[in-house]
């Protein structure tokens, strides 16, 4: 094949019609950008992609039952422009636990696509090269901050590995931490990821006050809120600060610390136009988190010229690029102070939004297709078409 061959693409369309998680939001800018990068786009979905998961009745379940115990090659059906088959995506799970190798897919048409997994799923496309996202290997290295089981991802990306896929990683930091897991030889590409904001002018009556400090993201003790709530009170900060995002993994003894302490505006769910809206008028986003694979409130405030406070370490110090405020996430006073200057200084505000206006440039939605093209490049270039 040779080095200027335009490759086509494809994509799972397993978070596309899911909640506005980081994933989800993820998947829809993945899919805009390859369609920017003329990749000609095709999504591989099942009955549940859009819709969560499909209630199955008791022959469809014994049906189920058999179909995992089959270790044959499932081939993919052609429809409405994409590709399907009934259930890959809760069959590649239960096939993974059963019998710890990934689901074999027959795509109907050539030639070979890219397939791009939105994260790690136990399913590859025979005769494809297929590109798995790694958003950050949290489960692995810190347990204690994550609900998903660890040892089984790490034996999935391993088996993906094994394979002979390729992976993608949102951020340097987490391409170190996979490198660090699998060695040199393994193919990473870093790719970071774009956002489209158009949806933020659209907007309505926010339930945020204008000009309070916001922090956004599910309440568990990865996001670090619990520190936050008590560095904002110690600070004095005459502004409000906004937590929002739904109750995360053991957060509910976090949601007793917030409910006692005065001045927090506690939101666990809001429309992402209206999110948007409250984020552009917000003083500032403060987002200590522990650990993060990329950070994406980090690049929604820049490009909408708010100032931002974050971790000054891993993935969180790399996408802020030195336009935010970097603290030390397990320093309480860190954190205050931090506030501290960010409720009385506007002119420091001001130099903050204006640096993450610039840096946020690097993260639009041309840029990612930019980057997605360097990388179908380079995977082009690999002669041995490891699939």
């Amino acid at each position: 094949m040779g080095p200027q061959t335009q490759i086509g693409a494809a994509i799972d369309g397993r978070m596309l019609g899911a909640p506005a998680t980081g994933v989800a939001t993820y998947a829809h800018a993945l899919l805009a950008a390859l369609d920017m990068a003329n990749s000609d786009p095709r999504v591989v979905s099942d009955r549940s992609s859009g819709n969560g998961l499909v209630t199955a009745g008791r022959i469809e379940r014994w049906n189920r039952w058999l179909d995992v115990r089959c270790t044959r090659i499932r081939r993919l059906k052609s429809r409405n422009n994409g590709l399907w088959y009934r259930d890959i995506f809760r069959l590649a799970h239960v096939h993974f636990d059963t019998h710890r190798t990934l689901l074999a897919l027959r795509p109907p048409v050539r030639p070979p696509r890219i397939m791009h997994w939105t994260y790690p799923i136990a399913a590859r496309i025979e005769g494809w090269i297929n590109l798995y996202t790694i958003h950050d290997l949290i489960p692995i290295e810190r347990p204690d901050l994550s609900p998903i089981d660890g040892v089984r991802l790490e034996a999935m990306i391993r088996a993906i590995a094994d394979s002979g896929g390729h992976f993608m990683t949102v951020s340097e930091a987490s391409r170190a931490s996979l490198r660090q897991l699998l060695g040199p030889r393994v193919p990473v590409h870093v790719c970071t990821t774009g956002i489209d904001l158009t949806s933020a002018a659209h907007g309505g009556p926010s339930p945020i006050p204008a000009d309070s400090f916001i922090a956004i993201g599910s309440v568990e003790p990865r996001k670090n809120i619990e520190r936050l709530v008590d560095a904002w009170a110690a600070s004095g900060a005459r502004r409000p600060l906004a937590i929002v995002g739904p109750t995360g993994w053991r957060g509910e003894a976090i949601e007793h610390h917030l409910a006692r302490t005065q001045g927090i505006i506690r939101i666990p769910y809001i429309e992402r136009e209206d999110l948007l809206s409250a984020l552009a008028s917000a003083r500032a986003l403060l987002f200590p988190s522990l650990a993060e694979g990329f950070g994406l409130p980090i690049i929604e405030a820049m490009a909408l010229g708010t100032p931002v406070m974050t971790s000054a370490e891993g993935a969180t110090a790399e996408i802020m690029g030195g336009a935010g405020l970097g603290v030390n996430p397990v320093d309480p006073l860190s954190i205050t102070m931090a506030i501290t200057r960010l409720d009385d200084d506007d002119e420091l505000c001001g130099s903050l939004a204006a640096a993450g206006l610039a840096r946020s440039h690097d993260f639009t939605i041309e840029a990612f297709a930019g980057r997605l093209r360097e990388v179908h490049a380079a995977i082009a270039r690999d002669s041995a078409w490891r699939t």
